[in-house]
């Protein structure tokens, strides 16, 4: 697991379980490339900021189409090739974003799938 870990009993901010999923992308019959959700998994910590200060924190509408912003700590590598888990909720992640280039944490700028609810990976 990424992110602080001096005070396991209390988490801060970071309190809600999530999973990323790595996609491995696979080509349909059709010839169309498809992600594909059986990649290996990391588990992190999270937070889900609402939607009024989302607004705040969209930058210059370069993630507009975004609902919602996951925040976690800093994980290497993380790209928009990844898809957030939350119970039985999948979010397809628009944009990574590293608020203040410390490589501290990251903004999940995402969208929810509605495809995808109640689909295992």
């Amino acid at each position: 697991m990424y992110g602080r870990q001096k005070h396991k009993g209390n988490p801060g901010r970071f309190r809600t379980l999530l999973t990323l999923r790595a996609s491995s992308e696979a080509q349909a019959t059709s010839g169309d490339v498809q992600p594909d959700w059986t990649g290996a998994a990391l588990t992190v910590r999270g937070c889900w900021v609402d939607s009024t200060q989302r607004m705040r924190m969209i930058e210059g509408g370069k993630f507009s189409e975004a609902s919602g912003i996951w925040e976690i700590p800093w994980v290497p590598d993380l790209t928009d090739k990844y898809r957030v888990e939350y119970g039985s909720r999948y979010y397809r992640i628009v944009g990574v974003g590293n608020p203040d280039e410390r490589n501290r944490e990251l903004h999940l700028y995402v969208i929810e799938d509605e495809g995808a609810k109640g689909v295992s990976g």
